[in-house]
Parts: C-alpha cells; structure tokens; sequence
C-alpha cells in the first residue's frame, strides 16, 4: 500500500504536469500563414491508401522523378482519377517545376472546384503579375467555401489587389478587415504593411518580415 506521502506526491506530481500542459496549449497561438499552408500537400497522407501506396514509397526514396512517370502511366489508364494529378503535382513540386505543377493543380480544381486545400495549394505558389488576377478569383472562392476565415482571407487578397496594381479594392478589404474588428487579422504583419502605406499613408518599413512576404512559402 503507497504511503500517504507517495499518494500526495503523486497528486502533485498530476497536478503540475496538468498546468504544464494547459500553459502549452495557452501558447499555441495560431499564425497567420496557417491558413494557406494547411493545404492539399501539407495533407497529402490522407491520399496514402493501397492504390496510391506505390507512389508514396518512391517518394520515401526520394524517386521524385519515377513517381512523376508512374503517375503519368496511370492517368493514360485513369485521365478523371483527381489524386493522381495530386500526387503528380506534388512529384513536380519536389522536382522544382512549378509550371508543372500549377497545371496539374488547375487540372485537378476543374476535377473538384470547391476542394479548399486545392485552392489554398494554387496560391501558395510563385505569383507573377498575370497569375495575381486568378489568386484573387481563388481567394474570392474560398470567401464563400471557407467563411470561417474569411478575414485573414480578405487580408491575402487585398495584397494580391495592391501587386496587380489595383489599390482601391485592396483598400475596401483593408477598410472591411477594420470593421469587423477581427484583431487576429489585423495583428499580422501583412495588414499592418498595407492599412500603414495605403490608408494611414504611413512610410512602409522596408523589413521584408513586416511586408509579410513569409506568407509565400511552401
């Protein structure tokens, strides 16, 4: 039989493991680019089943480039199979071949138009100025299909507004983030960029972390 003493020591021992663990989950804090980045391939896994399994384990080897060739001998027998032009962009991915890999996302996105982690995928991609145009139409979509974060989203666009030049509608969503309030939005370093050089006609900072660029990472 444990001792009185071992009894209390083992309350106390739960008791401050219990606050260690509700300090953690306190810190957890969820940052800005978590949005974009729980996309198609941070979710990959859930496409790993037994008909996919061979591609998968080409890329443990790092096969990236025998993986991209499976999966293209298996369209010609499966062109609608959506995962495979998936698993195929991702091969691209870690090929470095983004045009390719865009493609085969777009492809994807006319095989299911309102998957949210495919068109968080498409947009976490390099933008050039004519891309800036179709990022906003995918972000427009995501307003309606994902209005949960529909503030940090109106934050995205208004910066692909300002790069296509088009600094009144990046305005609007600036002006919208600020009347709902939604603090966590406007706490970023994106919205602080732009609501200081495009509203409070503040000089911008030249800090790249600031202009918010972190964003468009893999």
């Amino acid at each position: 039989m444990q001792s009185f003493f071992t009894r209390l020591l083992g309350k106390l021992k739960g008791i401050f493991t219990s606050g260690r663990k509700e300090k953690g989950k306190a810190k957890t804090v969820r940052r800005f680019e978590s949005i974009l980045e729980d996309h198609v391939y941070a979710n990959i896994e859930t496409y790993q089943t037994q008909e996919y399994r061979e591609i998968f384990e080409m890329w443990r080897q790092k096969e990236y480039r025998p993986a991209m060739e499976r999966c293209t001998e298996r369209l010609k027998e499966k062109p609608e199979d959506k995962i495979l032009y998936i698993l195929r962009s991702n091969c691209y991915r870690l090929l470095s071949n983004r045009v390719k890999q865009d493609q085969d996302l777009t492809t994807a996105l006319g095989l299911d138009p309102d998957n949210i982690w495919l068109l968080r995928a498409r947009l976490c991609g390099i933008a050039t100025k004519k891309r800036c145009l179709r990022h906003i139409e995918d972000i427009t979509r995501l307003l309606e299909l994902d209005p949960e974060n529909y503030d940090e989203y109106l934050v995205h666009r208004a910066y692909y507004y300002h790069w296509s030049g088009n600094d009144a509608a990046a305005r609007q969503d600036l002006l919208t983030v600020e009347e709902h309030q939604a603090e966590y939005a406007m706490s970023t370093a994106d919205f602080r960029y732009l609501y200081a050089q495009m509203i409070a006609g503040q000089e911008p900072k030249s800090n790249s972390e600031d202009m918010g660029q972190e964003w468009w990472r893999q």
